[in-house]
């Protein structure tokens, strides 16, 4: 965990990111709930976010996040609180996709529908993204039909 100074420079770096009045809050407590969680949460400049496991765990951290710069499939910057709460959802995934299965269109959309679920619930949690509730849906099938069924 970070201390109170550098969780406040992880929290002000994305709120500059995501940059959408009315999310400052939900913002910030995700990004506290990762700190706690041992979760990393920073911003790339590739045109997409991810989550990803970490094998050496030098700094305390289980999980680095890595948000894209801006909105890929909506115009608006809610896009990028979204991929927060779904990259999140991946890390609370218990269900690891084993190697083996890194080719099997099944398990890995298994995988993408589950750091949904988790997302979906935590959404809810935050009465701030209640206007942004369609916007949501719609992003998370866009991503989801990303990944064939079978």
């Amino acid at each position: 965990m970070k201390n109170e100074d550098d969780l406040a420079r992880s929290i002000g770096s994305m709120l500059q990111r995501v940059d959408e009045p009315g999310l400052e809050h939900v913002v910030a407590d995700l990004v506290r709930l990762a700190d706690l969680e041992r979760i990393a949460v920073a911003y790339n400049n590739e045109p997409w976010s991810y989550a990803s496991p970490l094998i050496d765990d030098t700094d305390g951290y289980l999980f680095r996040i890595r948000i894209k710069p801006h909105p890929v499939n909506m115009e608006s910057r809610a896009e990028l609180v979204f991929d927060i709460l779904h990259e999140l959802g991946h890390c609370f995934d218990l269900e690891v996709l084993a190697l083996e299965d890194k080719d099997n269109n099944a398990k890995k959309r298994g995988r993408e529908v589950r750091a949904w679920a988790w997302a979906d619930q935590e959404f809810s949690r935050h009465p701030a993204l209640a206007p942004y509730q369609e916007l949501y849906l719609k992003y998370r099938a866009i991503c989801l039909n990303s990944y064939p069924e079978k």
